[in-house]
């Protein structure tokens, strides 16, 4: 019976590689595009920007200096140096920035992704704002809005979802599993969005 079961199991081993090379290239591109979200751009009173990667900071900093930003409000984790520079990532960008001319600039240290939600609230609850805009990288977007629509809640502020231009932050849905880089960062992404919707949904996240 068990020689029997064999063959049976190695052949539908090999019908389902056969299945998956036939249909990978309509398939997985679909992973990637599910966590893609990019808004129409429009001019709003604050550009949130967290400076885990260059190309997000980049990208805030030219929507503030064309005008579609008022003001800048940079997240970063200043327990975390890079050696070389003695430095973290939200100092340098702080630094760039006001070498640049941005004046109404906002530097907060955060932790997270729920962190970054609750410290744009708090800001924009402050000083009255009724609308922001969130830069991330693109295979982050879907996570990033659950979050901050889950912290923002039923408040009448407006969320617009920006990733940056595809030659600073290179989104090819088409070929995510063929870079170990875009590989590793939607997988991880796949990862952390259900645990984030469990914990979101417990009050946690």
């Amino acid at each position: 019976m068990k020689k029997r079961k064999l063959p049976i199991m190695l052949g539908a081993f090999l019908l389902l590689c056969a299945l998956f090379l036939a249909t990978h290239k309509t398939v997985l591109p679909l992973f990637a595009d599910f966590l893609y979200i990019q808004s129409p751009p429009q001019k709003t009173q604050l550009v949130v920007a967290a400076t885990a990667t260059y190309s997000r900071f980049r990208y805030a900093l030219d929507l503030i200096k064309s005008g579609q930003g008022k003001n800048l409000l940079l997240l970063g984790d200043t327990r975390i140096k890079m050696p070389e520079l003695d430095s973290t990532k939200l100092e340098l960008a702080r630094k760039e920035a006001i070498a640049e001319g941005i004046n109404s600039l906002f530097v907060e240290h955060s932790t997270s992704t729920r962190h970054d939600a609750q410290l744009t609230r708090e800001l924009m609850t402050a000083k009255g704002w009724t609308s922001v805009t969130v830069i991330s990288d693109a295979y982050n977007m879907r996570r990033v809005k659950m979050v901050f629509e889950a912290v923002l809640g039923t408040s009448p502020i407006e969320i617009i979802y920006r990733s940056p231009p595809a030659d600073k932050n290179p989104y090819r849905a088409d070929q995510w599993w063929r870079s170990p880089g875009n590989f590793s960062y939607v997988i991880s992404e796949w990862i952390k969005f259900p645990i984030n919707k469990v914990l979101l949904s417990r009050g946690q996240g």
